[in-house]
């Protein structure tokens, strides 16, 4: 993963921000010309060095201007999103999506997702947000080994969302999903999943309601 460095934008109120994707070409557009200005020729190259960029041109609405960015393998579309994330300088209006097959990752047998349900006790329950078929089968939020069934039945390897941006598709066992958690903003551990032979992402979320303390 590429290092970026310090933010060295001159103090300014948020930037009014956009961004589309299309293949490998993202589109970025500002409110203002002297913004987009500093994001296209300081703020970018700060973050990714090699990053190509177009010059500027009017946008679609009144006072927008916009750039575009060529993403690449060693700039990839997910790290750019990340970025224009993580930035406080930026009022993102409209981000494009990347999906977990896009990012850092890894495989998880739905077996062992379901072991790993099981051994968390029985007084945590869990809730499902995005698969339409986990959905449709469950009454949510559910017990652990209602979930857990279902999961035994579908039998299929899963993609796990590696939050710490090292994994590239290898296949991890139970033991490992304690690294790839992350909490909402209410505490609850939460894992983002996608079915191998699906595209949705979907959410893994242990209930607020009835989580032990």
């Amino acid at each position: 993963m590429l290092l970026r460095k310090a933010n060295h934008m001159k103090p300014v109120d948020q930037i009014l921000l956009w961004a589309s994707l299309d293949g490998m070409i993202c589109t970025i557009a500002c409110r203002g010309k002297e913004n987009a200005e500093l994001v296209r020729s300081t703020w970018l190259p700060e973050q990714f060095p090699t990053i190509q960029t177009s010059e500027l041109k009017t946008g679609e609405q009144r006072n927008q201007f916009q750039f575009t960015v060529t993403c690449s393998d060693q700039i990839a579309p997910w790290q750019l999103q990340t970025a224009l994330i993580e930035c406080a300088r930026f009022n993102v209006r409209k981000l494009f999506p990347v999906k977990i097959i896009d990012r850092p990752h890894y495989r998880l047998k739905s077996v062992d997702l379901a072991d790993w349900i099981d051994n968390q006790g029985e007084e945590i329950w869990w809730s499902v947000d995005g698969d339409w078929v986990l959905m449709g089968l469950l009454n949510l939020p559910c017990p652990p080994e209602e979930l857990s069934a279902e999961l035994r039945k579908i039998n299929k390897m899963l993609i796990v969302l590696d939050p710490k941006d090292s994994g590239w598709g290898q296949e991890i066992g139970l033991d490992d999903i304690p690294d790839l958690i992350e909490l909402d903003p209410a505490g609850n551990r939460q894992l983002l999943l996608a079915w191998v032979d699906r595209g949705e992402d979907w959410l893994l979320v242990e209930d607020e309601a009835l989580v032990a303390n």
